[in-house]
């Protein structure tokens, strides 16, 4: 049995349901933060538990919210974060509301932003904890590239993987 595929099965389980938990609360048109934030961040502490890289899944939540969701680039956002209400003189009643709305909607992704970074950072701290506040240790028989001394040996070596795995994805009967 292969205890490493089972682990990569339910880190991507874990990490597949909270993004689509996530983009289902948040196109939901009810402005809660409550919610998603918690479901995203139970699904990535148990992600993070089978595989460190389920601690990524806040990030791809940012990256989803902001270009689908609320759909607005960075500098616009922060512009609407951080602009005057004095402005809607000279607008009219609709083209007011709908900059009162894109301005609601910017100011709930910041503050989403900002407790993610905030929630990952802490679950950042706990793993580097649990670790012994040291990096991981790799064991040459299981990653003997990583313990050559000759960079260009272990440059080889992982350009030959990534290349072979490539081959993979765009032939998987080939292999």
């Amino acid at each position: 049995a292969n205890s490493t595929g089972r682990a990569e099965v339910l880190c991507a389980l874990f990490y597949f349901l909270g993004f689509v938990i996530y983009a289902q609360t948040t196109t939901a048109r009810r402005h809660s933060i409550f919610v998603p934030f918690v479901c995203v961040m139970i699904c990535t502490f148990a992600s993070m538990l089978c595989k460190e890289h389920g601690i990524t899944l806040p990030i791809m939540c940012i990256i989803w919210d902001a270009y689908l969701h609320t759909q607005t680039s960075l500098s616009e956002g922060f512009f609407l974060l951080f602009q005057k209400n004095n402005q809607t003189n000279t607008m009219t009643t609709k083209e007011s509301s709908y900059s009162s709305r894109r301005k609601k909607v910017c100011c709930y992704f910041w503050v989403r932003t900002a407790l993610f970074v905030l929630a990952v950072g802490g679950l950042a701290l706990w793993r580097w904890n649990k670790n012994g506040n040291s990096e991981p240790d790799f064991v040459c028989e299981q990653n003997p590239a990583a313990c050559q001394t000759n960079g260009w040996t272990r440059f080889i070596n992982y350009s030959y993987l990534w290349s072979f795995n490539f081959y993979i994805i765009l032939m998987p009967e080939g292999a």
